[in-house]
């Protein structure tokens, strides 16, 4: 499963806001702030970064539709919100689904995120399996996020976003890269990671946002994450530790580095969100985080789904 911050879309190859031309000053397409919505703040932060980055809201009885005008191929840039109370119509996939298919016709894909978990079997019939991710919380009255000390032979460094980092930024892209789903073909996994670099670097030049990278002896990338503020709610952002490098701490050291930055921003709540049960939950409990809320939604790449049938 691939959680909202790593979610396909399929860029313009020909974008000249390319990882390894992006020009140091350049303001974004859409420069604003990120505002809340009155959402659980696993989505209100979801949608915060996207209206950052540009993406527009429009409001339907009972639901929303996010789209993304700059990258009409990102699916969780591109998906219906289906609105609380929900209560029974949670259950109605083909009316959601049908919403989609109205809202996105052209979609290969579905992606709509659900105000609570259906209990029934009406997304499983309809071919679209349920996700759900734990959406963690620390407040800085109730506790302020330490950093664990870095492992010997390691440097954190913030990456800005001007040219004279672009091997740095090169080098975050492919361990993004290193995470996609190895069922996806190579080259849309590889257009991905791209524009997951450009995503960043557009979002670093708001000055709401701060990405950390962890550079081993070697100078290379081999953690790296994000954070953005919203308000007075940062939000984290793509955490990855390469696979050669877990259990050392690098995660959670940066996990403090990014929350005393955002906390020099002004912010008193951190957000983060990881799939159920996972082991990277784990570790943001053991930072400090606690289960506020949940992020459901139904997802279905077609991609996949040919391939599986």
């Amino acid at each position: 499963m691939r959680t909202r911050s790593l979610t396909r879309c399929s860029p313009d190859l020909s974008d000249p806001l390319s990882p390894t031309t992006f020009v140091s000053g350049r303001e974004p397409v859409h420069p604003r702030k990120a505002e809340l919505l009155p959402d659980n703040p696993g989505l209100a932060t979801d949608v915060a970064i996207l209206k950052l980055g540009g993406s527009v809201i429009e409001a339907h009885p009972g639901y929303r539709v996010v789209r993304s005008p700059a990258n009409p191929l990102f699916h969780w840039g591109n998906f219906v919100i289906v609105d609380p109370p929900g209560g029974d119509d949670v259950e109605d996939a083909q009316r959601w689904l049908a919403v989609f298919e109205r809202e996105f016709p052209a979609a290969a894909y579905v992606a709509i995120s659900l105000p609570s978990q259906p209990t029934g079997p009406a997304w499983r019939v309809a071919g679209v399996p349920v996700e759900v991710d734990d959406v963690l919380t620390v407040s800085a009255d109730r506790h302020v996020l330490c950093e664990s000390a870095l492992p010997t032979g390691y440097r954190v460094v913030l990456l800005p976003d001007h040219g004279s980092a672009d091997g740095l930024w090169a080098g975050v892209g492919r361990l993004s890269l290193a995470e996609l789903d190895e069922q996806l073909p190579q080259a849309a996994n590889e257009s991905f990671a791209r524009a997951r670099v450009v995503d960043k670097r557009m979002l670093t030049a708001t000055g709401q946002a701060a990405f950390f990278a962890v550079l081993d002896s070697g100078e290379q990338v081999v953690a790296n994450l994000g954070i953005v503020c919203c308000g007075r709610t940062a939000r984290y952002q793509d955490v990855v530790t390469a696979a050669a490098h877990r259990g050392r701490g690098l995660a959670g050291h940066l996990l403090g580095v990014a929350a005393r930055w955002a906390g020099e921003q002004g912010c008193q709540e951190w957000v983060i969100v990881a799939a159920a049960d996972s082991p990277a939950g784990r570790i943001y409990r053991r930072a400090g985080f606690a289960e506020a809320f949940l992020n459901v939604s139904a997802y279905r790449v077609e991609e996949l789904a040919s391939s599986a049938g």
